[in-house]
């Protein structure tokens, strides 16, 4: 079923093939924005997705916006030129997709009767970033499925939740962990009564692993998951078991790296740099963004464990309703 005559009745696949990248020998391009336009007349109610974008794909966000939205012609052009930034866009539609990096192929799949909703009348927006450690130039493209359920099959619907740890600064030649909780329930108005389904962590080579917790208001906290896979593995998992945050304050996430070189490293896209997002999904109505912002000061946090310096700060987030 093409994007042209998808009947949103009944389940189906919907399959494109984005147009092809050049990236050169030992080339970092980032911030390239790849877009396809949906022509639903209808909603879509999303179960599975699968992306295959080959050798060259460091990573890769995709989400729905509004047809209208960042208007120009479909295919390949460069995200500030329409005014595309990841958060706002984010706000403005929704996650549908967030690639492990370096993972040249990865399937997102939610349990039976789950779905992420794509209004009527979306388009497609990767945010692209590629990296050629080759001596040779590289031509790479992606292939990207939305395998849709019947409306009537959709009986959980999800929103994204997107969490992110700013102002990193790993110490040179060093083992570290930053930490932060973020509290959920302020914002939602409300005691959370929604479960996690979906979880991606997300961090760069100097990543050693990410643990999600949940903890309660007296501080009392339950592992929801963790991995210590390097990038080049799927860091994504969808929960048999969806975690039942009811109850629950907030989320607590900690990305652990080990810096093998003799400089601070801080947060950024780049190569170079490194990252502590997690990208998640829950059956909240609410969408939700936000963590520690940049600016903001780290605090040492004091253990009884010093191979391993840790550092937090406060978190702050927003709840937007779908």
């Amino acid at each position: 079923m093409s994007s042209e005559d998808a009947d949103p009745g009944v389940p189906g696949v919907l399959a494109h093939d984005f147009p092809a990248l050049e990236v050169k020998p030992g080339e970092e391009r980032n911030f390239i924005c790849q877009s396809w336009t949906l022509h639903n007349e209808q909603p879509l109610y999303v179960n599975l997705v699968s992306m295959a974008g080959g050798p060259g794909w460091h990573h890769s966000n995709w989400l729905y916006a509004p047809e209208q939205d960042f208007e120009g012609p479909d295919g390949t052009w460069n995200c500030v030129d329409r005014g595309f930034e990841l958060v706002e866009a984010g706000i403005s539609g929704g996650l549908v997709y967030t690639q492990s990096p370096e993972v040249e192929s990865e399937v997102q799949r939610f349990g039976p009767g789950v779905a992420v909703l794509i209004p009527a009348h979306s388009k497609i927006i990767a945010e692209v970033h590629l990296l050629n450690v080759s001596e040779r130039a590289m031509t790479t493209h992606a292939h990207f499925e939305l395998h849709t359920l019947a409306p009537e099959q959709a009986v959980t619907r999800l929103s994204p939740l997107a969490l992110s740890y700013y102002p990193l600064a790993l110490p040179a030649a060093s083992r570290s962990e930053f930490t932060t909780d973020c509290d959920l329930a302020t914002p939602n108005g409300a005691p959370l009564d929604f479960r996690v389904h979906y979880l991606a962590p997300h961090y760069h080579a100097l990543g050693m692993g990410m643990s999600i917790e949940s903890y309660d208001a007296s501080g009392r906290s339950k592992m929801i998951y963790q991995t210590d896979r390097p990038i080049g593995e799927t860091l994504g998992r969808s929960l048999e078991q969806p975690f039942d945050l009811t109850g629950a304050q907030g989320i607590r996430f900690s990305c652990r790296y080990q810096n093998h070189l003799p400089r601070t490293i801080g947060f950024g896209s780049g190569q170079a740099d490194e990252m502590c997002v997690l990208f998640a999904f829950t059956d909240s109505p609410r969408r939700m963004i936000g963590g520690v912002l940049r600016g903001t000061e780290n605090r040492p946090v004091e253990k009884a464990d010093t191979t391993m310096p840790t550092f937090t700060s406060t978190c702050r987030v927003l709840a937007l309703a779908n």
